[in-house]
């Protein structure tokens, strides 16, 4: 017998959130009129994600990673999958965008 079905997941909103931080400005440039409050927030969301502050904290993770491998604190399959990671959500519009050109 199994329990109760969670209505909330962490990995279905880190999911969700993944996915708003890949998606290309190209996406919704097909709407009509820049007003669109749903697209204000994406956008909104989308610079945040990638933005100044966002890029110098992958940095510094990624930094740190380095330390605690070469330290021996971290595993360097843990260490190379942050390393991974943040790049591919860093250069995730850019796939798309390279993608979607064929």
């Amino acid at each position: 017998m199994s329990g109760p079905v969670p209505i909330f997941s962490w990995r279905s909103a880190l999911g969700s959130l993944a996915g708003l931080a890949a998606s290309s400005p190209a996406f919704a440039a097909d709407v009509e009129g820049g007003d669109d409050p749903f697209l204000q927030a994406v956008q909104w969301m989308e610079d945040s994600l990638l933005g100044t502050v966002a890029t110098t904290l992958a940095v510094m993770a990624v930094g740190l990673a380095f330390l605690l491998i070469l330290s021996g604190h971290l595993n360097w399959r843990r260490g190379v999958a942050l390393i991974i990671g943040s790049c591919l959500l860093f250069t995730a519009t850019t796939l798309v965008a390279g993608i979607s050109s064929y």
